[in-house]
């Protein structure tokens, strides 16, 4: 693990799970991966190739049956009042367990044994920074798409978490609740020291993060530095993943060799280059 600068490192971790005719069917072949603090790893992989499992490990939820999983002391969480690593599934209902919206985002301090006037207080504030205040006594259930998303992160962020583990956050919401949600993890990337693994089969989201790895049938098939993602329909069609649509719209504006050899492609780039 990188001296100082090492979170959790993955040495050559399997797991498989049982099907339901006896047979076990393998979720990570052999994987090795290093996240570093204040950095955002984005892991892209099309469905099945492994990313919740990866995503379990990482949070402690799943054990690996082989390989080594090594955390730096950043995520001992000895002694310590925050909370090592978070993790946000796809469907935040599927976490839900309180009754009301602020018992929900209160519910983790009161685990980490925050004195109640301090959890009062921390879960005021974050209701007022995510746009919530207003639903503090509404059931979870009864909130939108992106606002349950927002209630699963904010539940999260309010024990500010070392490490974040995103799983494809996005992938169940609308326009506005991707927007809403994205806003919400852009103003906490930029807290220092704190780094996010963020799932995805979209791989445009290799954009979101510092650098890149691609799972396929659960094993690292790509790492590298997110700006270098080859995007060659052989090496996608391999991976199972699917081109952008903005960098298909930009191959037929400016057809090879693309300006600056760019190729994953933001909305407002395009705009500015059109």
């Amino acid at each position: 693990m990188t001296r100082d600068r090492g979170l959790i490192e993955l040495r050559d971790v399997s797991c498989s799970y049982p099907l339901l005719d006896g047979e076990r069917r393998t979720a990570l072949r052999e994987v090795s991966l290093e996240v570093r603090e204040g950095e955002v790893l984005v892991v892209l992989g099309a469905g099945g190739a492994g990313k919740t499992t990866l995503a379990c490990v990482l949070a402690g939820v799943t054990a690996p049956e082989a390989g080594t999983v090594r955390r730096g002391p950043a995520l001992s969480g000895q002694g310590d009042s925050s909370l090592p690593v978070g993790l946000v599934t796809q469907n935040p209902e599927d976490t839900f367990t309180s009754p009301v919206v602020r018992e929900e985002m209160g519910l983790i301090l009161q685990n980490l044994e925050w004195a109640d006037g301090e959890i009062d207080r921390a879960v005021d504030a974050m209701l007022a920074e995510v746009g919530l205040g207003g639903h503090a006594e509404v059931s979870p259930t009864l909130l939108s798409g992106g606002q349950k998303q927002i209630l699963a992160l904010a539940s999260t962020l309010i024990a500010d978490p070392a490490l974040l583990v995103l799983d494809e956050p996005l992938s169940l919401l609308d326009r506005r609740g991707r927007e809403e949600v994205s806003t919400l993890l852009s103003r906490r990337s930029e807290r220092a020291g704190r780094a996010e693994v963020y799932l995805s089969s979209e791989v445009g989201d290799a954009l979101r993060g510092d650098r890149t790895i691609v799972l396929a049938r659960g094993s690292v098939a790509w790492e590298g530095p997110s700006a270098e993602l080859p995007l060659s329909e052989d090496a996608l069609a391999e991976w199972g993943l699917l081109t952008p649509d903005l960098s298909l719209l930009a191959g037929l504006l400016f057809p090879p060799p693309a300006p600056e050899g760019r190729a994953l492609w933001r909305a407002d780039e395009l705009a500015r280059r059109l």
